[in-house]
């Protein structure tokens, strides 16, 4: 179910962590964000990122949108911003396929996003 969440701006700064964080996610589910602003749009950063290949994040700029506005997939520097277009942003995280639940830091993941209006 998508965790809603409505941001007053500058006020303080508020994150959403990945299950069991700072433990590493090591599920096969999926996991749903909703971010809702009262200004233009919302900005996030990934303050800490850690993918194993094949695991996603689709960015949508509104709750209703089927295509993802932007993919990420790979680890970004943590003063990369990502904006939606519109006062709400949908984030949704597709883990990729894991083989075996203890190997390596490769095939783990985990993630701090940082969020803010503007």
């Amino acid at each position: 179910m998508p965790v809603l969440l409505t941001l007053i701006p500058k006020t303080f700064v508020l994150q959403i962590y990945s299950p069991k964080y700072p433990s590493y996610y090591q599920e096969s589910k999926a996991c749903y964000y909703v971010i809702a602003s009262s200004n233009e749009s919302v900005q996030i950063h990934f303050d800490d990122l850690q993918l194993k290949q094949g695991d996603t994040f689709y960015i949508y700029d509104a709750l209703t949108d089927l295509t993802p506005s932007k993919k990420i997939w790979s680890t970004i520097p943590s003063w990369h911003n990502v904006s939606s277009a519109t006062k709400v942003m949908k984030i949704i995280f597709v883990p990729g396929s894991r083989t075996n639940l203890y190997e390596n830091l490769q095939g783990k993941s985990r993630w701090k996003i940082v969020f803010d209006s503007f």
